[in-house]
């Protein structure tokens, strides 16, 4: 099992947001996630 769909399923059910640098897989797979993206801003 890919260990990336048990951290999205457990921040799905058990927290607010996930900071992740691959949001696309997360907002693919995790409709309802709010994904934060650590990466700095310019």
């Amino acid at each position: 099992m890919d260990p990336d769909f048990l951290v999205g399923a457990h921040a799905a059910l058990h927290c607010s947001a996930l900071p992740t640098r691959d949001g696309g897989f997360y907002r693919d797979y995790y409709k309802g996630l709010k994904i934060i993206d650590p990466a700095p801003q310019s």
